[in-house]
C-alpha cells in the first residue's frame, strides 16, 4: 500500500466506492425481494435456502467485481447510464456554480486592486506636490 502513488490510491478508492455502491443496491434489491417473498411464502426453510443462494450469488458478484477492478479499474468504474448522467449533471451544475463564484471573486479582486492602486497613486501625488 505504501508503494502506491496518490493517483493509484485515489483510483482504488473510487473502485471501492463503486463496488460498495453496487453491493448496496444489490442488497437493497434482495431485501425488497426477500420482504415480498416472506409475505407470499409460509415456509421459513425455503426462505433460508433462498437466502443462502442469494448470499452465494452476492459472493460471486463481489468476486467478479474484484476481478473486473483488478483487470481494468476504468471499466469497473462504469455504471449504469442513468447513474452516469445524473452524476454528470450534478458535476456540471457544481462546476457552473464554482465558475460563477470564481468570476465574482475575480471581479471583486479587480475592484479592490483598482481602489488600492488609486489610493497609493493619490498618496504618491500628494507627496510629490
Amino acid at each position: 500500500m505504501e508503494n502506491l502513488s496518490k493517483d493509484d490510491m485515489k483510483e482504488r478508492l473510487i473502485v471501492a466506492e463503486k463496488v460498495m455502491k453496487s453491493l448496496f443496491q444489490r442488497n437493497k434489491e434482495l431485501e425488497d425481494k426477500n420482504n415480498l417473498d416472506q409475505k407470499t411464502t409460509v415456509s421459513t426453510s425455503d426462505n433460508h435456502n433462498e437466502l443462502q443462494i442469494q448470499n452465494q450469488q452476492l459472493k460471486k458478484e463481489i468476486q467478479r467485481l474484484k476481478e473486473k477492478a483488478d483487470a481494468d479499474p476504468l471499466v469497473a468504474l462504469s455504471g449504469s447510464l442513468e447513474e452516469d448522467k445524473a452524476f454528470k449533471e450534478m458535476m456540471e451544475k457544481r462546476l457552473s456554480e464554482t465558475l460563477q463564484e470564481a468570476k465574482r471573486h475575480y471581479t471583486s479582486y479587480i475592484e479592490i486592486r483598482d481602489q488600492y492602486n488609486n489610493f497609493v497613486e493619490g498618496r504618491i501625488n500628494k507627496m510629490i506636490e
